[in-house]
Protein backbone atom coordinates (compact mmCIF):
# COMPACT_ATOMS: atom_id res chain seq x y z
CA UNK A 1 0.00 0.00 0.00
CA UNK A 2 2.79 2.44 0.94
CA UNK A 3 4.57 1.60 -2.31
CA UNK A 4 1.37 2.30 -4.24
CA UNK A 5 0.87 5.65 -2.50
CA UNK A 6 4.46 6.72 -3.21
CA UNK A 7 4.13 5.71 -6.86
CA UNK A 8 0.83 7.60 -7.18
CA UNK A 9 2.34 10.71 -5.59
CA UNK A 10 5.26 10.62 -8.01
CA UNK A 11 2.91 10.25 -10.95
CA UNK A 12 0.73 13.10 -9.71
CA UNK A 13 3.75 15.33 -9.24
CA UNK A 14 4.96 14.46 -12.74
CA UNK A 15 1.59 15.35 -14.23
CA UNK A 16 1.54 18.66 -12.29
CA UNK A 17 5.04 19.60 -13.48
CA UNK A 18 4.14 18.65 -17.04
CA UNK A 19 0.97 20.77 -16.90
CA UNK A 20 2.88 23.72 -15.48
CA UNK A 21 5.49 23.36 -18.23
CA UNK A 22 2.75 23.35 -20.86
CA UNK A 23 1.22 26.52 -19.40
CA UNK A 24 4.62 28.23 -19.29
CA UNK A 25 5.30 27.22 -22.89
CA UNK A 26 2.02 28.80 -24.02
CA UNK A 27 2.73 31.96 -22.01
CA UNK A 28 6.24 32.45 -23.43
CA UNK A 29 6.65 35.24 -26.00
CA UNK A 30 7.54 34.32 -29.58
CA UNK A 31 11.19 33.58 -30.28
CA UNK A 32 13.32 36.52 -31.37
CA UNK A 33 12.94 40.24 -30.78
CA UNK A 34 9.60 41.40 -29.34
CA UNK A 35 8.36 44.65 -30.90
CA UNK A 36 5.42 45.26 -28.57
CA UNK A 37 5.76 48.32 -26.34
CA UNK A 38 6.45 52.03 -26.39
CA UNK A 39 9.40 53.98 -27.75
CA UNK A 40 10.71 57.54 -28.19
CA UNK A 41 13.40 58.73 -30.56
CA UNK A 42 15.12 61.49 -32.51
CA UNK A 43 15.33 61.83 -36.27
CA UNK A 44 16.94 63.94 -38.96
CA UNK A 45 16.50 64.04 -42.69
CA UNK A 46 16.23 65.88 -45.97
CA UNK A 47 13.10 66.90 -47.87
CA UNK A 48 12.35 68.23 -51.34
CA UNK A 49 9.10 69.04 -53.07
CA UNK A 50 6.87 71.48 -54.92
CA UNK A 51 5.33 74.83 -54.06
CA UNK A 52 3.29 75.55 -57.19
CA UNK A 53 1.52 78.91 -57.44
CA UNK A 54 -1.58 79.36 -59.63
CA UNK A 55 -0.72 83.04 -59.91
CA UNK A 56 -3.74 85.20 -60.84
CA UNK A 57 -5.10 86.40 -63.13
CA UNK A 58 -3.41 84.49 -65.99
CA UNK A 59 -2.38 80.82 -66.12
CA UNK A 60 0.77 81.78 -68.05
CA UNK A 61 1.98 83.57 -64.90
CA UNK A 62 1.90 80.40 -62.78
CA UNK A 63 5.03 79.65 -60.75
CA UNK A 64 6.32 76.07 -60.69
CA UNK A 65 8.19 76.34 -57.42
CA UNK A 66 10.67 74.01 -55.77
CA UNK A 67 11.49 73.73 -52.08
CA UNK A 68 14.05 71.71 -50.17
CA UNK A 69 15.99 71.60 -46.92
CA UNK A 70 16.75 69.68 -43.79
CA UNK A 71 14.70 68.78 -40.74
CA UNK A 72 15.29 67.46 -37.23
CA UNK A 73 12.75 66.29 -34.70
CA UNK A 74 11.42 63.76 -32.23
CA UNK A 75 9.00 60.85 -32.53
CA UNK A 76 7.28 58.35 -30.29
CA UNK A 77 4.71 55.61 -30.44
CA UNK A 78 3.48 52.21 -29.38
CA UNK A 79 3.57 48.83 -31.13
CA UNK A 80 1.45 45.70 -30.74
CA UNK A 81 2.87 42.43 -32.09
CA UNK A 82 0.73 39.53 -33.32
CA UNK A 83 3.14 36.74 -34.24
CA UNK A 84 5.17 38.42 -36.98
CA UNK A 85 2.64 41.16 -37.78
CA UNK A 86 3.22 44.46 -35.98
CA UNK A 87 0.63 47.25 -35.76
CA UNK A 88 1.21 50.59 -34.11
CA UNK A 89 0.52 54.30 -33.80
CA UNK A 90 3.13 57.03 -33.91
CA UNK A 91 3.42 60.83 -33.69
CA UNK A 92 6.30 63.11 -34.61
CA UNK A 93 7.16 66.82 -34.76
CA UNK A 94 10.10 68.40 -36.58
CA UNK A 95 11.83 71.74 -36.91
CA UNK A 96 12.23 72.41 -40.62
CA UNK A 97 14.54 74.43 -42.83
CA UNK A 98 12.59 73.52 -45.97
CA UNK A 99 12.14 76.55 -48.24
CA UNK A 100 12.53 77.85 -51.76
CA UNK A 101 12.05 80.87 -54.03
CA UNK A 102 10.88 80.62 -57.63
CA UNK A 103 10.15 83.22 -60.31
CA UNK A 104 7.74 83.24 -63.24
CA UNK A 105 8.17 84.68 -66.75
CA UNK A 106 7.07 88.15 -65.55
CA UNK A 107 9.67 88.29 -62.75
CA UNK A 108 7.07 87.77 -60.04
CA UNK A 109 8.57 85.63 -57.30
CA UNK A 110 7.18 83.43 -54.52
CA UNK A 111 9.06 82.31 -51.42
CA UNK A 112 7.64 79.35 -49.50
CA UNK A 113 8.90 78.30 -46.06
CA UNK A 114 7.89 75.19 -44.11
CA UNK A 115 8.77 76.18 -40.53
CA UNK A 116 7.75 72.99 -38.74
CA UNK A 117 5.85 69.84 -39.56
CA UNK A 118 4.54 66.73 -37.90
CA UNK A 119 2.15 63.83 -38.25
CA UNK A 120 0.03 61.27 -36.43
CA UNK A 121 0.20 57.96 -38.30
CA UNK A 122 -0.85 54.38 -38.09
CA UNK A 123 1.79 51.74 -38.87
CA UNK A 124 1.51 48.16 -40.12
CA UNK A 125 4.54 45.97 -40.62
CA UNK A 126 6.06 42.50 -40.76
CA UNK A 127 8.86 41.49 -38.42
CA UNK A 128 11.85 39.42 -39.46
CA UNK A 129 13.19 38.96 -35.93
CA UNK A 130 15.21 42.17 -35.35
CA UNK A 131 14.10 43.88 -38.59
CA UNK A 132 10.65 45.40 -39.03
CA UNK A 133 9.49 46.42 -42.51
CA UNK A 134 6.47 48.73 -42.34
CA UNK A 135 4.11 51.05 -44.16
CA UNK A 136 2.59 54.09 -42.48
CA UNK A 137 -0.03 56.72 -43.19
CA UNK A 138 -2.09 59.36 -41.45
CA UNK A 139 -2.70 63.05 -40.82
CA UNK A 140 0.06 65.60 -41.43
CA UNK A 141 0.52 69.13 -40.09
CA UNK A 142 2.73 71.94 -41.36
CA UNK A 143 3.28 75.62 -40.58
CA UNK A 144 3.82 77.39 -43.92
CA UNK A 145 4.72 81.02 -44.75
CA UNK A 146 4.37 82.49 -48.23
CA UNK A 147 5.70 85.81 -49.59
CA UNK A 148 5.06 87.09 -53.12
CA UNK A 149 7.13 89.97 -54.47
CA UNK A 150 8.47 91.71 -57.56
CA UNK A 151 10.84 94.59 -58.24
CA UNK A 152 8.59 96.90 -56.27
CA UNK A 153 8.63 94.79 -53.12
CA UNK A 154 6.28 92.37 -51.38
CA UNK A 155 2.67 92.55 -52.55
CA UNK A 156 1.13 89.49 -50.84
CA UNK A 157 1.82 87.32 -47.79
CA UNK A 158 0.17 84.35 -46.12
CA UNK A 159 0.82 82.17 -43.10
CA UNK A 160 -1.17 79.03 -42.29
CA UNK A 161 -0.92 75.86 -40.27
CA UNK A 162 -2.12 73.32 -42.78
CA UNK A 163 -3.63 69.88 -42.21
CA UNK A 164 -2.92 67.34 -44.92
CA UNK A 165 -2.09 63.68 -45.34
CA UNK A 166 1.02 61.54 -45.51
CA UNK A 167 2.05 58.02 -46.54
CA UNK A 168 5.37 56.27 -46.41
CA UNK A 169 7.40 53.16 -45.72
CA UNK A 170 10.54 52.23 -43.86
CA UNK A 171 12.52 49.77 -41.82
CA UNK A 172 13.27 49.59 -38.10
CA UNK A 173 16.34 47.66 -36.98
CA UNK A 174 16.84 46.55 -33.36
CA UNK A 175 20.50 46.94 -32.42
CA UNK A 176 19.77 45.74 -28.88
CA UNK A 177 16.78 45.09 -26.61
CA UNK A 178 16.25 48.86 -26.24
CA UNK A 179 18.02 50.62 -29.13
CA UNK A 180 16.22 50.76 -32.49
CA UNK A 181 17.47 52.44 -35.65
CA UNK A 182 15.28 53.58 -38.52
CA UNK A 183 15.38 54.52 -42.20
CA UNK A 184 12.21 55.94 -43.76
CA UNK A 185 10.70 57.59 -46.84
CA UNK A 186 7.58 59.74 -46.58
CA UNK A 187 5.36 61.66 -49.03
CA UNK A 188 3.26 64.50 -47.60
CA UNK A 189 0.60 66.69 -49.21
CA UNK A 190 -0.18 69.83 -47.19
CA UNK A 191 -2.80 71.18 -49.56
CA UNK A 192 -3.07 74.84 -50.62
CA UNK A 193 -2.01 78.02 -48.84
CA UNK A 194 -4.38 80.80 -49.93
CA UNK A 195 -3.42 84.45 -50.36
CA UNK A 196 -4.90 87.68 -51.71
CA UNK A 197 -3.02 90.22 -53.83
CA UNK A 198 -4.15 93.27 -55.84
CA UNK A 199 -4.88 91.19 -58.94
CA UNK A 200 -7.07 88.67 -57.14
CA UNK A 201 -6.90 85.52 -55.05
CA UNK A 202 -4.37 82.77 -55.48
CA UNK A 203 -2.94 79.73 -53.74
CA UNK A 204 0.28 77.77 -53.46
CA UNK A 205 0.02 73.98 -53.41
CA UNK A 206 2.73 72.44 -51.18
CA UNK A 207 3.92 68.83 -51.06
CA UNK A 208 7.17 67.16 -50.00
CA UNK A 209 9.19 63.97 -50.22
CA UNK A 210 11.28 63.17 -47.14
CA UNK A 211 14.02 60.68 -46.36
CA UNK A 212 15.09 60.42 -42.72
CA UNK A 213 17.15 58.39 -40.28
CA UNK A 214 16.14 57.89 -36.66
CA UNK A 215 17.28 56.33 -33.40
CA UNK A 216 14.79 55.35 -30.68
CA UNK A 217 14.80 53.93 -27.16
CA UNK A 218 12.28 51.11 -26.59
CA UNK A 219 10.81 50.80 -23.11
Amino acid sequence: MKRFLVTASILAASVSFASAADVMAVAEPPAGFVWSGGYVGVQAGYAWGDADDDFPPSPVAEIDGDIDGGLVGIYGGWNWQFNQVVAGIEADVNYSGIEGTSTNVFDFSATTELNWNGAVRGRLGYAFDQILIYAAGGVAFGDIDVDLFDGGGTFATASETKVGWTVGAGADIAFSANLIGRAEYRYTDYGEVDYTEPGGDGSIDVDTHTVALGLAYKF
